[in-house]
């Protein structure tokens, strides 16, 4: 998670949106991980953790059936 916290706030105190070229426009910034051969194709918990303060985690019914629950941590 550090990693991305790093990056993103690296982008957000260039303030690119008061630039003259972009001011009034849309500010979008995206994000992936390539970290391994195979993260684009998982879902990067920890990114989703940083940017919404929603953990998601899982535990298994007496029936031994996943239940999954989000929580809000901030």
């Amino acid at each position: 998670m550090v990693r991305v916290g790093s990056a993103l706030f690296s982008k957000l105190t260039r303030r690119y949106w008061e630039l003259p070229q972009v001011a009034g426009k849309p500010f979008v910034l995206a994000i992936q991980n390539f970290a391994s051969e195979d993260a684009q194709q998982l879902a990067d918990t920890a990114l989703v953790d940083y940017l919404y303060g929603l953990r998601t985690f899982g535990e298994k019914d007496p029936d031994g059936r996943l239940k999954i629950y989000k929580r809000r941590d901030r």
